[in-house]
């Protein structure tokens, strides 16, 4: 119910603020395999992952929740979220979404020794100094408690201007073992064939946007076709990726590890 009420609300901003052709644009932009996208679907299947390694009770923060996608994954927990004061309006994203607290990730307004369970997606390359924040993730977990965070590896610039960073595997490790932190594991989420189908659709967004204003209803009904061809290329791709075993090139990365 709630990603449909956000679905709801989407489509009624855009057509609000762009006009209805606008609105379904969006709309059939949403068309899509896997669900929400090869970069979406890799951050999902790593937080539904992470919220059975949760156990009952647990005190979780989720650090720069934005929407907080994934608060009902943790409805077992004591779920609490932060955020930057201000991030939503810079970025105009929606502004109705209350956190637990504000602040910023580099000095956050907790005692040492709090959290059971911290998790982190897809924040990290939009601040400016990452190693402090990591560093502040650890003084606020307990001992032996979890950090699960997610960072692009090749991914484009968005939320631009804030937006600073993609990462690599040893320079994520080295992140982690700088703040201390045990037991790191950091997995790729998709191969070069879910990147490629990413790049393939950016690319596909980028030459509609070229499209005049004027000529955009009579490319809709096209627009409509062309997304619904790219679903079996992606199905395709989606299970071709199984044959990149290194994963050298990614489009995200899944860490964990222990204080």
């Amino acid at each position: 119910m709630a990603k449909v009420i956000r679905l709801l609300r989407y489509i009624r901003t855009r057509a609000s603020s762009k006009g209805f052709t606008e609105a379904i644009f969006a709309l059939a932009g949403l068309i899509n395999y896997p669900r929400g996208g090869f970069p979406r679907y890799g951050v999902d299947e790593f937080m539904r992952s992470v919220c059975k390694m949760v156990e009952h009770g647990s005190l979780v923060l989720d650090a720069g929740a934005g929407g907080r996608p994934y608060k009902s994954l943790f409805n077992h927990a004591h779920y609490q979220s932060c955020e930057y004061e201000g991030t939503y309006e810079k970025v105009r994203e929606d502004v109705s979404i209350k956190h637990t607290f504000y602040c910023d990730l580099e000095t956050i307004p907790i005692e040492d020794n709090t959290y059971d369970v911290i998790m982190c997606n897809q924040v990290l390359e939009h601040v400016k100094r990452p190693h402090k924040v990591v560093r502040e993730f650890h003084r606020i977990l307990k001992p032996d408690g979890q950090l699960f965070l997610t960072v692009p590896q090749c991914y484009g610039s968005h939320m631009v201007p804030y937006n600073y960073f993609n990462f690599i595997s040893n320079g994520l490790i080295f992140l982690m073992e700088e703040a201390k932190f045990r037991d790191i594991s950091v997995k790729p989420m998709g191969g070069v064939f879910w990147l490629f189908g990413t790049v393939m659709l950016k690319g596909y967004e980028t030459l509609l946007s070229r499209v005049h204003h004027s000529l955009r209803p009579w490319v809709l009904p096209f627009h409509i076709v062309i997304r619904l061809l790219f679903v079996p290329i992606c199905f395709v791709l989606f299970y071709l990726d199984r044959f990149d075993s290194k994963k050298l090139w990614t489009l995200n990365y899944g860490c964990s590890c222990v204080k």
